[in-house]
């Protein structure tokens, strides 16, 4: 990653950090059960001690665990644990964070490709959250959206209803908020299917974010949900 490439999230603490969603550099163990010929199925723990990494990892492979494809030029990403599968759109698309399994559930952070912020004239990246779990009596979509729109409220950001959802049966907020001199603008849905929930966030500076929104019509087109 070259010096010049920055996230959304190195410049506030308002980007997607949440209790059930992390931000960091890769930093936890890969886990491979067996060779790997074409699929890669390694799992990846990023930011979980590794006291825990045992025991996530064989319930993880009972579940199906993960796979990592070359698909064409795109990278395949399938998680069995949690039941989804997203392709990544273009070439320019990285990932900050993965836990493939944790106590809480399953959570991908990617980044788009680079973009020119037309407010500070800097090469930045727009943050996308997938944060996926298991629905419960007394756990669901109100829930799940409320506690990651409760986050960002805690910044100072001002939420109102989106008129029309990115993904069908959703519930949808958009936000914007200034933090430390930058305007941040994004999106948070949840939805269920089946017996998951899905939640996304989409974080952006106001300078990028019409093409950042681009990037996130993108994604969520390569996104698919209760996959089994």
């Amino acid at each position: 990653m070259g010096s010049n490439r920055k996230k959304v999230g190195d410049r506030s603490a308002l980007v997607i950090a949440t209790k059930r969603v992390g931000v960091s550099e890769p930093a936890g163990p890969t886990i491979t059960p067996h060779g790997v010929t074409g699929i890669d199925r390694r799992l990846r723990l990023d930011g979980i001690p590794r006291a825990e990494t045992g025991r996530l990892a064989r319930f993880a492979l009972k579940q199906g665990g993960v796979e990592r494809q070359q698909v064409g030029e795109r990278l395949r990403y399938r998680n069995h644990v949690c039941r989804f599968e997203m392709t990544y759109p273009d070439d320019g698309w990285s990932d900050f964070e993965i836990q493939d399994v944790s106590s809480r559930g399953c959570s991908a952070n990617v980044a788009t490709p680079l973009l020119d912020d037309k407010d500070t004239h800097e090469k930045i990246t727009n943050a996308v959250a997938l944060t996926a779990t298991q629905a419960s009596a007394d756990f669901g979509p109100s829930q799940l959206q409320e506690g990651i729109v409760a986050a960002v409220k805690s910044k100072g950001a001002v939420v109102k209803p989106a008129k029309k959802p990115l993904i069908d049966g959703a519930s949808q907020v958009s936000y914007t908020a200034d933090v430390d001199g930058t305007h941040f603008t994004g999106e948070i849905l949840t939805v269920r299917r089946g017996e998951m929930l899905y939640n996304v966030h989409f974080n952006s500076t106001r300078g990028t974010v019409d093409e950042g929104r681009k990037h996130l019509a993108k994604f969520l087109g390569g996104l698919r949900l209760d996959v089994r």
